[in-house]
């Protein structure tokens, strides 16, 4: 009974994790989508939304911690919370992302952006958003050979990064305030960039939780580079 009992829970908080994935996942899909429509009552809505992903964040850990403590689960198990707790962590700091670049969008009011650079934002929005959503199918599957995959496309949205650096910078140079919205328009490329690093780290959590073994990348963690959110989050 005790360990149908610690079944029930550990399978509901898998789930919640889920759940603050797929809205933090959303948050993503809607920072980029609100920039393009120029819809800042919907980015003043997404800066909101980040108390609620916090919020769920520090509970679920809470509970895991709690489960932890109270049930003494064995050493798989252990590894999977372990896992969980880290993931947790990942999602509530690309929810970061995500309220930073509305931030940018209120700071930068009245401004639309350029066609091309906003498309190629975009489509980095939905790379990260895609990306993510097949790491928390890793997770829950417990799959590694996903979660490789997953890793390998952060080449992709690097590419995309390099694409609207060269259509940032190729702009005017005498021109004060041209050059600070090039620089907004970085940062929200760069948060971009960095939740898709975030998700790696997820899939790089995934790959040692299945097999015991730390997963090889050639670059470093997410953890280990600067970091935009700590200026718009």
């Amino acid at each position: 009974m005790a360990r149908a009992l610690y079944d029930r829970e550990l399978h509901r908080l898998e789930n919640e994790v889920q759940t603050l994935g797929n809205m933090v996942r959303d948050a993503l899909r809607h920072s980029t989508d609100n920039l393009r429509r120029d819809d800042l009552a919907a980015s003043e809505r997404l800066m909101a939304f980040d108390r609620d992903i916090n919020s769920r964040r520090y509970r679920v850990e809470s509970e895991i911690m709690t489960l932890i403590a109270t049930q003494q689960p064995v050493a798989g198990d252990i590894r999977l919370l372990a896992a969980m707790l880290e993931v947790v962590g990942e999602l509530e700091r690309m929810g970061d992302y995500a309220k930073g670049i509305a931030t940018i969008h209120v700071r930068l009011a009245g401004w639309q952006m350029p066609s091309d650079v906003l498309d190629r934002l975009e489509h980095m929005a939905d790379i990260a958003a895609d990306m993510l959503g097949r790491a928390l199918d890793a997770f829950e599957r417990r799959d590694a050979a996903i979660a490789r995959a997953v890793i390998a496309d952060d080449d992709t949205i690097d590419a995309v990064f390099n694409e609207v650096f060269a259509a940032t910078i190729s702009g005017p140079v005498d021109d004060a305030r041209a050059i600070e919205r090039a620089n907004y328009m970085l940062w929200v490329a760069h948060n971009l960039e960095r939740a898709a690093d975030r998700v790696t780290n997820i899939c790089e959590r995934v790959i040692y939780t299945v097999t015991g073994r730390q997963a090889v990348v050639e670059e470093d963690e997410a953890t280990d580079r600067g970091d935009a959110v700590s200026v718009f989050g």
